[in-house]
């Protein structure tokens, strides 16, 4: 008996995510959105400036929000407004909250540096992981090389 052929919108691409591939996630089991609400609880809403999510979680065309466990990566890009937020506040909730992966990308005298963090479950908080500026290369969630340049402005 031969194996079925996979369509190629199952195909997960050779190598490595690019920023390129994060536009079209959809197809892969991924989507990345721009300034999408992650529904907390019932009282609280916060809106990363980028997010991924499970291809699955898109299929509510009327709803404009996703639930904690349908998001894999919170990303905030932090300005001297937003700097104690995105540092306390959201990265505190993102962890309550049970998501997986949260990254906080700061301009570190004009140079871009992302702040990886994965959530310690046992502890319900973050560990950073990694400190990277122009180029970030991560295994998690996903094996991924992106230009952070890309991402940042």
């Amino acid at each position: 008996m031969s194996a079925e052929a996979f369509p190629d919108w199952m195909r997960i691409p050779q190598g490595e995510w690019t920023a390129d591939d994060l536009d079209q996630f959809a197809r892969d089991g991924w989507l990345m959105h721009l300034e999408m609400a992650i529904r907390i609880d019932r009282e609280t809403q916060l809106v990363p400036d980028r997010l991924v999510a499970t291809s699955a979680a898109g299929i509510v065309p009327e709803r404009e929000w996703f639930w904690p466990i349908e998001v894999a990566l919170a990303v905030e890009i932090e300005s001297p407004d937003s700097m104690r937020r995105d540092r306390v506040v959201k990265h505190d909730r993102y962890a309550r909250a049970g998501i997986p992966n949260y990254w906080r990308i700061e301009d570190d005298g004009g140079v871009p540096t992302v702040h990886v963090h994965e959530l310690d479950t046992g502890q319900g908080s973050y560990v950073e992981t990694a400190v990277e500026r122009r180029r970030l290369t991560l295994k998690r969630p996903f094996p991924m090389k992106i230009d952070v340049d890309e991402l940042y402005y």
